[in-house]
C-alpha cells in the first residue's frame, strides 16, 4: 500500500472547503483503480493535511494525474497561500482496529 500526503495551508478556513471537497472529490475517487481510502485532517485553522491511501505506487501516480489537474486545480490550487508541501511512500507498517 501508498500513501501520498499532501500539506495543503490555505488562504481560506479548511472549514469553508470541507462541504466542496465532501461532494466533489469522493466520487472520483471511487472510479479510480487501487484508491484505499481519503483522509482530511484539519491541522490549524487555515491549514490541512491530506492523505490518501492507494495499492500500489503506479495506481498513486494514476490517480495522482487524474485528481491533480482536474479536481485539485479547480478547488484547491487557487486557495494555496504557500506551496502545498507532498510526500508519497509505501506503507510499512500499520495498525488499526
Amino acid at each position: 500500500m501508498f500513501t501520498v500526503i499532501n500539506h495543503l495551508p490555505l488562504s481560506v478556513p479548511v472549514d469553508s472547503v470541507i462541504e466542496t471537497i465532501q461532494r466533489e472529490f469522493p466520487p472520483v475517487f471511487d472510479t479510480l483503480p487501487g484508491f484505499r481510502s481519503f483522509k482530511l485532517v484539519k491541522t490549524a485553522p487555515n491549514d490541512m493535511t491530506v492523505l490518501i491511501e492507494w495499492e500500489t505506487g503506479a495506481d498513486a501516480a494514476n490517480g495522482g494525474a487524474v485528481i491533480g489537474p482536474g479536481l485539485f486545480n479547480t478547488h484547491i490550487f487557487p486557495l494555496l497561500a504557500a506551496e502545498q508541501q507532498r510526500r508519497v511512500g509505501e506503507v510499512v507498517l500499520n495498525h488499526s482496529l
